[in-house]
Order: structure tokens, then sequence, then C-alpha cells
């Protein structure tokens, strides 16, 4: 059985790459930083959930 790696981005650098997909298009943003696609898909969508003010409302105090 064949192993993978899992690479570990940096907070700063998911930053960059949510940016660049909100200025662009995720494909785009993914394309040129060497990211998979459906990688940077789930950072948006979970930095959109986290951010949301139901998310919010629905975290304990």
């Amino acid at each position: 059985m064949r192993s993978t790696l899992r690479r570990e981005y940096t907070p700063a650098f998911k930053r960059h790459a949510m940016e660049q997909a909100r200025r662009r298009s995720v494909y785009a943003a993914a394309r040129e930083l060497g990211l998979a696609e459906q990688t940077l898909r789930n950072w948006v969508n979970k930095m959109r959930t986290e951010d949301s003010p139901v998310a919010a409302s629905t975290m304990p105090a």
C-alpha cells in the first residue's frame, strides 16, 4: 500500500489563498498556488460557515 503525505498549510497561507479565490475564482487561485481545487473550496466553505451570524449564534458563550 502506498502512503500519501498530508501537507499542512499555515493560517497565513490559507488566508492568502482564500483572498485570491475571492478576487478571481477558486479554480484560478488553486491552480496558481498549486492546491487541489477541493482543498481551497473546503477552506472557503469553512470560513463562510464560521463567519456567518447563524454559526456564531449557535456557538456556546
